[in-house]
């Protein structure tokens, strides 16, 4: 008689802490109670829905993607955003600003100095984590079928876990040719390269990307070690960097002298001169098109690839997790969607359809992404020596000593 009570108080046990824990898994995540009751860390609970009786505002950042100088495409691209979204949730109001390519980074890095930064970042640049304290990772927030795709390109980097950015489009890297530049079919970029005639190519080297782009086409995908310094194999990707553009400039493969080259980056893309110019975004291929230079090949660095995302931020005034649901179900309408006109207009893949592209994800290679674990180092170190390499003839050797 004891055994078989004993056995029935174990059975009601397991089946009271299964109720229990079923009563919680509705309400909240065990990686969300984790961090606020264990590790005493800001979570959002994702589970929280928006409320259908709350007002919201959601601010969203932006480049002038278009390049339109009225702006009037992009203005009716958001107008088209938010007659969207009001369809879903009517009481999201949207709160569009606009910043420039040149300012909005440092705009961005004084919205978090002071805890101001927007709910959704239309982010037109690779590196896909900001700022720790403000960012919010987004993987407890997307379906499995949403973050199957998105981990596709995680892989592509080596990882799996953390997500810092929605994945909206995807821009496979090239430079342009204003002609018929003949190179070689077979062989990496460098080994092509290397075939070009004498005053044949201008880099806007005032541009990191070209840095990113050429340090990724020789395998970098981790700017420095634990200690904050370049590791032997990394060390060793700069020192082939620098050696192929000092042989280059020894070659004249440069059309004009690069004390002149960021000024004359466009010119002698216009001139009557063949040349190649690189980097080259989709937002100058769009501007080369409008001003009727439609004839010009594209040279494509490998299957190098940079992703541009949708990042999330929360605020110093935390504004309620049903504030940040909001927010993620306006990236979401904007990110599915919307991102089809932004990948139409600007000639751009989206990365979670694979379309426009003729072989899987996998192999693509995505772009050096620069953290702010290493942000420092890159714009404090490396960025100096780089356009001293260019503005002041610095030779490979002396670029590496002050690397070292």
């Amino acid at each position: 008689m004891k055994r078989r009570y004993g056995i029935f108080i174990i059975v009601t046990i397991f089946l009271v802490s299964g109720i229990m824990v079923g009563l919680v898994n509705h309400y909240y995540t065990f990686p969300y109670l984790y961090r606020y009751l264990i590790k005493r860390e800001f979570s959002v609970n994702p589970k929280v829905p928006v409320s259908p009786t709350r007002k919201y505002q959601v601010r969203i950042w932006y480049y002038p993607f278009f390049r339109n100088i009225e702006g009037e495409e992009e203005k009716e691209f958001f107008r088209e955003l938010a007659r969207n979204v009001a369809q879903i949730f009517p009481n999201i109001q949207l709160v569009i600003r606009e910043i420039s390519f040149r300012e909005g980074p440092l705009i961005l890095k004084e919205a978090f100095s002071t805890g101001e930064a927007p709910d959704i970042y239309l982010n037109l640049e690779n590196d896909s984590l900001h700022d720790r304290k403000w960012q919010l990772p987004l993987e407890s927030f997307l379906s499995k079928e949403e973050l199957a795709g998105i981990y596709v390109w995680e892989q592509n980097r080596g990882r799996k876990g953390t997500i810092w950015g929605w994945p909206v489009l995807i821009h496979r890297q090239f430079w342009l040719a204003n002609g018929a530049i003949s190179l070689p079919e077979q062989g990496d970029f460098f080994e092509r390269t290397a075939h070009l005639p004498k005053e044949s190519l201008v880099l806007n080297f005032a541009d990191p990307t070209l840095l990113k782009q050429l340090l990724s086409l020789k395998g970098l995908n981790k700017l420095v070690d634990e200690n904050g310094k370049l590791s032997g194999p990394t060390y060793s990707k700069f020192e082939q960097v620098f050696v192929w553009l000092h042989q280059l400039r020894q070659k004249q493969i440069f059309a004009v002298p690069s004390t002149t080259m960021e000024d004359l980056f466009l010119k002698s893309f216009f001139s009557e001169q063949r040349v190649l110019i690189g980097p080259v975004n989709p937002f100058l291929e769009r501007f080369l098109f409008e001003q009727g230079k439609a004839q010009y090949n594209k040279v494509y660095l490998d299957q190098l690839v940079e992703v541009y995302t949708l990042n999330i931020f929360r605020q110093k005034k935390y504004q309620g997790d049903d504030h940040t649901r909001a927010v993620l179900e306006v990236a979401r309408i904007l990110a599915q969607n919307h991102g089809c006109r932004l990948a139409e207009e600007l000639k751009l893949g989206r990365p979670l359809t694979q379309d426009g592209y003729p072989f899987p994800p996998t192999a693509f290679k995505r772009m050096l992404e620069i953290t702010p674990d290493n942000r420092e180092f890159w714009q404090e170190t490396v960025i100096p020596v780089w356009l001293d390499f260019w503005q002041k003839g610095l030779t490979p050797q002396e670029v590496m000593e002050r690397l070292s």
